[in-house]
């Protein structure tokens, strides 16, 4: 059985090796939303709670910066996953192409998929976001 790396011709054109960054491309963005999600909910409901949300810098409270730290890292996230499943869609899109094979293949299927959950999850990541920002204000941001 021949590795995907050898079949192509230079580093751009291979996809990231292994099923695990397919199922990275897949679950990335799904699993960014999810840590946000919780770390949202975490950060705002004992930020508001704690003598954190009296921290203040730049205008605004301790408890706000934490909100956006959470929603930059996830957005990163998600992105780097959706980044690593078109980099693959590419790649085995390419491959299948030029060996005229069946495009049929499940790591292709697997490719195009985690594009779309992983641009869908960071969308959502950010529409998440306005409204937390928006009830923030109670908090004392």
């Amino acid at each position: 059985m021949r590795s995907i790396d050898r079949e192509f011709s230079s580093p751009r054109e291979q996809p990231t090796s292994g099923r695990g960054w397919l199922w990275f491309g897949v679950l990335g963005g799904a699993i960014a939303w999810l840590l946000h999600l919780l770390l949202a909910y975490g950060i705002a409901e004992f930020g508001c709670a704690s003598s954190f949300r009296d921290l203040r810098l730049g205008g605004f409270s301790g408890v706000t910066w934490l909100e956006g730290l959470a929603t930059l890292l996830s957005l990163l996230l998600a992105g780097f996953a959706s980044l690593v499943a078109q980099r693959n869609r590419t790649a085995l899109a390419d491959q299948i192409q030029a060996a005229q094979s069946d495009a049929s293949d499940p790591r292709l299927f697997m490719a195009r998929s985690g594009v779309l959950t992983s641009r869908l999850f960071l969308f959502v990541i950010v529409v998440q976001s306005l409204p937390i920002l928006y009830y923030l204000r109670e908090c004392g941001t």
